[in-house]
């Protein structure tokens, strides 16, 4: 199966859980409400194939903008605070992704497109979204 049919079968599993959102290529794109004045955006997209060929799917959500340097000008301090909280998740993780030309710090999940069912798929949007917004909320922005 092509990525062009991977990413329809994720968009028809988007609007069955009744999620719309912008195409944007070949990642689908929307505002998730968090309530309190407070959203995120989701990112869902192809993102390869497990030895057996089964398709995964990659949910993330950017919680902030990294700059130039070393650990992309995040202290040592929060990097470990990162770390320390990755082993806290119960489900996804951080971890940096390029977007739009930039390095964010993100947090993802990923999911085998075959084994989904509808309930997953908005459980992963979530849990992204709400990690996410938690950190940007720590750092005192809202920008994504």
């Amino acid at each position: 199966m092509t990525s062009n049919e991977t990413f329809r079968q994720i968009v028809s599993i988007a609007e069955s859980c009744g999620i719309s959102g912008k195409e944007q290529g070949e990642m689908l794109v929307y505002g998730w409400d968090l309530g309190d004045d407070r959203d995120q955006m989701v990112y869902i997209t192809p993102l390869g194939a497990t030895g057996g060929g089964m398709r995964i799917i990659c949910f993330f959500s950017p919680c902030q903008r990294l700059g130039k340097g070393f650990l992309g000008g995040v202290s040592k301090d929060t990097a470990l605070q990162i770390l320390r909280m990755n082993s806290q998740l119960e489900f996804g993780h951080f971890c940096i992704m390029k977007l739009g030309g930039d390095e964010m710090l993100c947090v993802r999940t990923t999911q085998i497109l075959e084994t989904m069912q509808p309930e997953e798929f908005k459980q992963n949007c979530a849990s992204v979204a709400q990690v996410a917004d938690g950190w940007e909320e720590r750092i005192g922005r809202n920008e994504f």
